[in-house]
This record gives C-alpha cells, sequence and structure tokens, in this order.
C-alpha cells in the first residue's frame, strides 16, 4: 500500500497537475528503478531492452510494481501531450550522507555496523552480487541526460563494476582497519543473485569514466568517520 501510495499516486497527481497548467514541460524525466528487470533478468549486464518482471508471489516486487507502472503512466502521458520523456532505470547509488540505519542501503548500513563493533552479520552466503555507483558519477549522469538527452527513451544509470555482498563488506573493514568476523544469516527469499546494469546507452550521452568501487568506498567511509568525531 505504502509503495501504491507514494510512488504511483504522487506520480498521477504530478502528471495531472502538468495536465492542468497552462505551462507544457519540454521533457519529463522519471525516477524508474533497476528491480523492474525482475530476480533474473535475460542477460547480465543488463540493457535497456530487457524484459521488466513482476512476481505475485515476491512480497519485494510490489515496489517494483509500482515503479513499473510509473515506466507506462509517464510514457503515455507524454506521448499523448507530445511531451519528451526520459524513464532511469536506477540501479545501487551510493555515497556519504545516506541514511546508514537497516532502512538504509547496504553501503553506508555496513559502514554503520561495523564502525559500532556489533557482530557483522550477512544475509545468505554473501555471493550475490550488486553494482554500485558513486553519488557524483550518478548526478553527473542524470544531470548530463536532462541538458543534452533529446532522444525519448528509458536508460540505466549505474555503475557495471560488479562485486559480492562479502567481498563488498570485507572492502569497507578494510578501509576501516578492522577485523572482519562475518555472521551468515538465512537468505532472503527472491533476492536476485547478480545485478548488474549495461551503461553504454548513457555513457554516449555521458561519458564512460566512473569513480570505482575502491575509490567510491574510502571516500564514503572517511565522510562516516567524520560524523563519529
Amino acid at each position: 500500500g505504502v509503495f501504491i501510495e507514494n510512488n504511483t499516486f504522487s506520480t498521477i497527481n504530478l502528471l495531472r497537475a502538468i495536465n492542468k497548467s497552462v505551462h507544457t514541460p519540454k521533457r519529463i524525466v522519471y525516477a524508474s528503478s533497476s528491480e523492474v528487470y525482475g530476480e533474473f533478468p535475460e542477460e547480465i549486464p543488463t540493457n535497456e531492452n530487457a524484459i521488466t518482471r513482476l512476481d505475485i508471489n515476491s512480497t519485494r516486487d510490489s515496489y517494483a510494481s509500482s515503479k513499473s507502472i510509473g515506466d507506462f503512466l509517464v510514457r503515455n502521458f507524454c506521448e499523448s501531450k507530445e511531451i519528451g520523456w526520459s524513464i532511469l532505470r536506477i540501479f545501487n547509488c551510493y555515497g556519504p550522507r545516506m541514511d546508514s540505519s537497516k532502512f538504509g542501503q547496504v553501503v553506508p548500513e555496513f559502514i554503520s555496523r561495523a564502525i559500532s563493533g556489533e557482530e557483522f552479520t550477512i544475509i545468505g552466503d554473501g555471493t550475490q552480487t550488486r553494482s554500485f555507483c558513486y553519488v557524483d558519477d550518478h548526478v553527473r549522469m542524470v544531470a548530463d541526460l536532462v541538458d543534452f538527452g533529446a532522444n525519448d527513451g528509458i536508460y540505466n544509470i549505474g555503475n557495471n563494476e560488479e562485486i559480492s555482498m562479502l567481498d563488498l563488506a570485507k572492502k569497507i573493514h578494510e578501509k576501516l582497519g578492522i577485523g572482519f568476523e562475518p555472521v551468515f544469516l538465512p537468505p532472503r527469499s527472491n533476492d536476485p543473485p547478480r545485478r548488474v546494469p549495461d551503461c553504454t546507452k548513457i555513457g554516449e550521452i555521458s561519458g564512460n569514466e566512473m569513480i570505482g568501487l575502491d575509490v567510491g568506498i574510502e571516500k564514503t567511509v572517511a565522510w562516516y568517520l567524520s560524523q563519529e568525531n
């Protein structure tokens, strides 16, 4: 319910407001999600032509469904009004100032738990992989798309550097200079084993030079350590 309220209804309200406005935007840029590609994408790295997948038996897909509905709403509205449109399929983003609680993203959560000295747990065996895009790259790609992306369409926003959850946790502990003794928890159902974007399309607009995970994690760890003082 909360996903439909926050994602779908808010998108509908925005489009209705635009429809009533005397000002027509040149382009609508919609923040979608990599979650719409489903648990097992056809190809990895996954490009924008991949079929979107939703599983009624997967609770986490309630979020993906709300984003997928938004994709259709924005595209159909823009095409009917002859307004430009861009849909962003956003993969994992990280950097300073993110929520580091269990309700936030995995990078700041891992950093926070490692700093705290509490038991460090990993869901599953840690072999599941993700790719992480540093916030500066994320902002640059979106800004370049808004400024220079003349063609309507879907664009992956992310970094194709793939890493397992176990190696990510190890890297964070290394940057903090502390020992790493993980405790493994039962795996989470419907947790995608791999998620990696093909960023060729956005690269043609914004370039392919990215901040690597090693540098990005170092910058992020440094910021969270600064907040401890």
